[in-house]
């Protein structure tokens, strides 16, 4: 099993490696290069050969008893169908949704607009903020009481027939939660689904949070958005920011693997939207564990106080995945859009003065400027700066960078960006077992010093952790970055080696506008485990990607092979997750 490597010197992280036919820019592309990839834009001209519908639903989560109505568009003039469908799993290793179908509605009458030669989209310029304003389509007075919580896809088409499956062309598909009211038999487990994320990323027109697109292509993030509307196509299914050669899985893809593997298992489990949550629109007590998964980087206030008051009343959290509370977002009055106020300053630049956390920590949230003592845990920031923020909610902090620390002080977490931008593939990294005979490795036969997860690339792009000090080869915690007392390291990664690199130097591949920025940051990213007299218990294995380790998937990583390898599931986060689930049941088992 390879060693843990010892901290590099500061001299180190500016090395440049050798340039390889490997790592050439521009050989074997993505296949998202493909025309007919169905996660890319779809400018409608009102003559395709199959007609083309685009909408979303008026509430992207929803519970039986609620009405359930959409919006739908077109430059076509044939009839349009509405088919709703849960989300039982993934299709391939892709992770396409495998779908059970529910129930058909229409024809209805979507919000017709005249042919496009050219061929445009069916919103308005501005409807990654303000929504696509199309008029609503009413199709259930109440949604029956016999639809199981869970994630499902409503399809626009003009099919005769139930397609089945779901579409190549983005905008077709909208998904949407069932949430499930917490007491019925075996609902014992609530699974927040990250919908703040997906609506960060998700760009529909031309802006996100991220960046803004100028009428000739360039993508700058100074364009940027503050807002994201609920009220636009495709949200958590097209590539984030409509990057095609961003390795990046849709968003949606973490929720479906989990799925696939709790069908698999026969485990049930209610679902909602952390905004839900936020709104107070589910009772966490009336569960008895909270999971979240994959990339939950987008909360509330409200949110946070919510699951951190769950877990001290008792409550179990689950956390499988990474950059976990990053920034802080608020809902507008309507809950019809989440606002997040980054400060000002580019979030690729390499210049330190002029980076994420903004020149001179300038605050851009109106609601900040606008009081002399405005209220931090409101306004727009980014949850990783605050002191005991992340930790007592997640275990774990969000960042390289210790809160308090200097930029240089890579202890906790790891983050590999460069593969997004044409630069070489992220390196196979899983995690080292430091206490191979806690619970939470039974059914594994596996000693100290062990790895799992490095042939999935289990460490993701980005991932968290605490601050560990080696003592040989054995790694402990420190403690001293306000890591919860009574904290067990279960297992770390080793990716201090990401630090080393400074991809600057490469040959430029960035689009116009784009700024250059480090390709990777790395410490430990750390699974640990926390428990404590009247409260819940913590279990955190913060990556990304952990949930793609429960179901084969392509290798997203491989931004230039035309068919990127096929990762397997590993057994032993198969096992764990499967142990952490029962531990909560038996856990919340009366004495």
């Amino acid at each position: 099993m390879p060693k843990l490597l010892q901290e590099p010197p500061m001299a180190m992280r500016r090395k440049v490696p050798v340039q390889t036919e490997t790592f050439l820019p521009g050989v074997n592309p993505h296949p998202s290069l493909a025309t007919d990839h169905r996660f890319l834009p779809f400018p409608a001209t009102g003559r395709e050969e199959v007609p083309y519908f685009a909408g979303y639903l008026t509430e992207i989560s929803v519970r039986p008893g609620q009405e359930l109505s959409a919006h739908v568009a077109t430059r076509s003039d044939e009839h349009c169908y509405v088919d709703i469908y849960r989300v039982t799993g993934c299709e391939d290793a892709r992770l396409v949704p495998k779908l059970s179908f529910v129930r058909r509605f229409g024809p209805v009458q979507p919000h017709r607009l005249p042919p496009s030669a050219a061929g445009r989209r069916l919103s308005p310029g501005d409807a990654d903020s303000e929504g696509c304003r199309w008029p609503k389509v009413d199709l259930l007075k109440e949604i029956p009481a016999d639809w199981a919580s869970g994630v499902y896809l409503a399809q626009f088409c003009s099919a005769d027939e139930p397609q089945g499956r779901t579409s190549d062309r983005a905008g077709e598909d909208a998904l949407f939660i069932v949430r499930g009211g917490g007491n019925r038999p075996g609902a014992r487990i609530l699974c927040q689904v990250n919908v703040a994320t997906w609506l960060a990323y998700h760009i529909w027109h031309n802006r996100s949070l991220y960046v803004g697109r100028t009428e000739d292509g360039q993508r700058l993030e100074e364009l940027r958005s503050f807002k994201a509307s609920i009220h636009r196509p495709g949200i958590g299914l097209c590539y984030p920011n409509e990057g095609i050669l961003s390795p990046n899985p849709f968003k949606a893809a973490y929720t479906f693997a989990f799925v696939d593997w709790l069908e698999r298992e026969g485990i049930t489990v209610d679902f909602c939207s952390g905004l839900d949550i936020s709104a107070g629109h589910v009772k966490l007590a009336n569960y008895d564990a909270l999971v979240t998964i994959g990339h939950d980087e987008y909360w509330t206030a409200d949110q946070l106080d919510a699951v951190r008051d769950f877990r001290n009343s008792g409550g179990h959290t689950i956390f499988l995945g990474g950059n976990l509370v990053g920034y802080v977002v608020r809902e507008t009055q309507d809950r019809t859009a989440i606002e997040c106020y980054k400060l000002a300053g580019s979030f690729y630049s390499s210049d330190p003065h002029d980076n994420e956390y903004g020149d001179s920590k300038e605050s851009l949230d109106p609601l900040h400027t606008a009081s002399p003592t405005p209220d931090r845990l409101l306004t727009g920031d980014i949850w990783n700066l605050r002191e005991g923020s992340t930790i007592p909610t997640t275990g774990v902090y969000n960042s390289a960078w210790r809160p308090g620390a200097s930029r240089e002080l890579l202890t906790g977490g790891a983050q590999w960006w460069w593969e997004m931008f044409g630069g070489p593939s992220r390196p196979p990294c899983g995690f080292t077992i430091c206490d191979p005979d806690h619970w939470v490795f039974d059914g594994l036969q596996v000693k100290e010093g062990d790895t799992f997860g490095a042939e999935t690339k289990l460490i993701g792009h980005e991932g968290d952790g605490l601050e560990v000090k080696m003592f040989g080869t054995r790694p402990e915690l420190t403690f001293a970055d306000g890591a919860l007392p009574g904290t067990k390291l279960l297992a770390v990664a080793d990716c201090r080696r990401w630090g080393e690199w400074d991809f600057r130097a490469w040959p430029p591949t960035f689009t116009p506008g784009q700024r250059e920025h480090l390709g990777g940051t790395g410490g430990f990213v750390t699974m640990v485990l926390h428990e404590e007299a009247g409260k819940g218990m913590l279990f955190s294995a913060p990556t990304t990607d952990w949930v793609f380790g429960l179901v084969p998937s392509i290798d997203w990583t491989a931004t230039r092979s035309l068919e990127p390898p096929l990762l397997p599931p590993d057994p032993a986060v198969e096992q764990i997750t499967r142990n952490v689930i029962l531990a909560c049941h038996r856990r919340s088992e009366p004495a």
